[in-house]
């Protein structure tokens, strides 16, 4: 529990940017490369550093928008992660 309790402490700090860019993924990936996708999500990255606003060093679109159980879920039912 006390793990938990601090990874979720750790993440409240960060839901400004992690969802910053989970927001901009939904609004502008459409049917871009999985590059160019990069590309952005780097792009958008640099912005946040760039403007001192705290975010996960390593982003996930899975991550802030799923949870463990929900991935193994997709997995189960053969969808691409």
């Amino acid at each position: 529990w006390k793990e938990t309790a601090e990874e979720i402490s750790e993440s409240i700090g960060l839901l400004v940017g992690d969802v910053f860019v989970a927001s901009a993924c939904v609004a502008y990936y459409g049917a871009f490369t999985g590059e160019y996708r990069q590309s952005l999500v780097d792009t958008w990255m640099t912005s946040l550093e760039e403007n001192e606003i705290p975010h996960a060093a390593e982003f996930s679109l899975q991550k802030v928008l799923s949870n463990a159980v929900q991935i193994r879920e997709w997995s189960i039912w053969g969808l691409p992660l």
